[in-house]
């Protein structure tokens, strides 16, 4: 039964980025959960080579690297009430779910993702997309998948990039976050 579910999936000849993306955005269009998400992705990734399943991983944290700066921080922030160091984690791998169009929406201008949330989502929470490609390589190979030594994962207890965004210019920097999610109250 759940193979029903990727009976149509994109078919994938090398991974590369752009293959990355048609996954993500396939499955995304798919589902609304991110633990759907994560299981349709996991059979995806389990059609293909070993090694495929290895690049899909490097392309992953290499737009979760790319998503690790003060901005989203920012609106992990505004739009979950607080933002651990967990917390931040999952709301990269949720803003990757949505989709290449809307990472690089919110990438480009962070307030974007106040006006990208659907009403219906209650949890900005991607954590089950961080192990879709160690399941579906063990479960491919049996082994534990490799780590890439040139990959380096950027998280805490390194500062994210560029500038920590003083308190008193969020409402003002983040206009459509702060309104819908803190009712505009200063």
């Amino acid at each position: 039964m759940a193979k029903k579910r990727t009976a149509k999936a994109p078919v994938i000849k090398r991974m590369d980025r752009d293959a990355f993306w048609k996954i993500i955005d396939w499955s995304s269009e798919r589902t609304t959960s991110c633990e759907e998400q994560a299981e349709i992705i996991t059979e995806i990734l389990e059609t293909l080579e070993p090694e495929d399943i290895v690049a899909f991983e490097n392309h992953f944290w290499e737009c979760m690297n790319d998503a690790y700066r003060w901005d989203p921080v920012v609106a992990c922030s505004l739009i979950n009430g607080v933002c651990t160091d967990d917390g931040f984690t999952y709301f990269r791998a949720w803003m990757i779910a949505q989709g290449r169009k809307y990472l690089q929406a919110v990438l480009q201008n962070p307030d974007q993702a106040g006006e990208a949330v659907p009403d219906h989502v209650i949890t900005y929470d991607g954590e089950f997309l961080l192990g879709v490609a160690t399941t579906a390589y063990e479960n491919k190979t049996g082994k534990l998948i490799p780590l890439d030594p040139s990959m380096k994962i950027l998280q805490s207890p390194v500062p994210p990039l560029g500038t920590r965004i003083p308190d008193e210019e969020v409402p003002r920097r983040f206009p459509i976050l702060w309104g819908r999610f803190c009712g505009g109250k200063e």
